[in-house]
């Protein structure tokens, strides 16, 4: 039972920890329109790095929902460490992922001329330092895929906290639960044990616990008949007399589930007499 309740609370644990990451995401309030400046501010700041101060940005295209495509009027050079540094200075806001691919394509044939990868783990940034030479280029930037977007991802993170108390508080306080008994209530005394039949309760001052129906009527046969054998057909012909299709094994079943209940008196003991039955005894 304490294996299968840490598994439940460790995969709600990774669902949290899975929703809490999925908040790296476009964050509410940055409209299109202000991401499309941003991208044209990139390539301003591209050209102006390059030398060049007339020459226009195009306009910013939307390849799809997480790429962006920035096109340029006349050609330009480029060092990699400048490009990294201005798309770093303008994507370190709010607005955006942390993670995303910068690829440096070719007007004519769209081939990549360069590339890298920023991921929040191990950057991919190769061929810094290089002087890239005066061509056509467009700069593509694609953001990482969020998970959800930001309002959803607050909520499932939010719920499944919740969630996770409330399923706490909730075995804790079954486990605390115990079966309400009054003092004055009849039982049968076993050892430092008190038998209730009618309310299929077993109390010792250790733990108290419910027994089944088929629980209570075994014990009440033993608690009824101390020390003397009870023979096995007698035992399944009183408890599973209702039931057809009687097995030993059902027996053995039941009266082992018994002994664990009785476990903390060493004095109580339900014994086998092989081939015969069983003899509740108590000494």
């Amino acid at each position: 039972m304490k294996t299968r309740v840490s598994l439940i609370v460790a995969a709600i644990m990774v669902l949290v920890v899975l929703s809490a990451g999925s908040l790296n995401v476009l964050r509410p309030g940055a409209s299109e329109s202000h991401k499309m400046l941003v991208m044209r501010s990139i390539g301003h700041e591209l050209l102006h790095n390059a030398g060049d101060s007339t020459s226009r940005v195009l306009p910013v295209r939307k390849t799809d929902d997480q790429t962006y495509l920035i096109e340029f009027e006349k050609n330009f050079s480029f060092v990699p460490d400048s490009l990294m540094n201005i798309v770093y200075r303008a994507l370190s806001k709010d607005d955006f992922p942390a993670q995303y691919t910068v690829e440096v394509l070719g007007c004519a044939d769209r081939s990549i001329v360069y590339g890298y990868e920023i991921n929040g783990r191990e950057n991919l940034e190769p061929c810094l330092g290089r002087q890239q030479p005066s061509g056509c280029y467009a700069v593509r930037i694609t953001f990482s895929k969020p998970l959800l977007p930001y309002r959803e991802s607050y909520i499932v993170f939010a719920v499944t906290g919740i969630a996770l108390i409330g399923f706490v508080m909730i075995h804790r306080s079954r486990r605390k639960k115990k079966p309400d008994v009054q003092d004055d209530e009849s039982f049968l005394p076993l050892g430092q044990y008190k038998f209730y039949p009618a309310r299929g309760i077993l109390r010792h001052p250790e733990e108290t616990v419910e027994l089944s129906r088929k629980e209570t009527s075994l014990l009440t046969l033993f608690a009824g008949n101390i020390n003397e054998l009870l023979l096995r057909d007698r035992l399944l012909k009183e408890v599973w007399e209702d039931e057809g299709v009687i097995t030993g094994r059902s027996l053995d079943m039941f009266v082992s589930k018994l002994r664990k209940k009785l476990r903390h008196d060493t004095s109580v003991k339900l014994v086998n007499v092989h081939g015969k039955g069983y003899r509740l005894e108590i000494g």
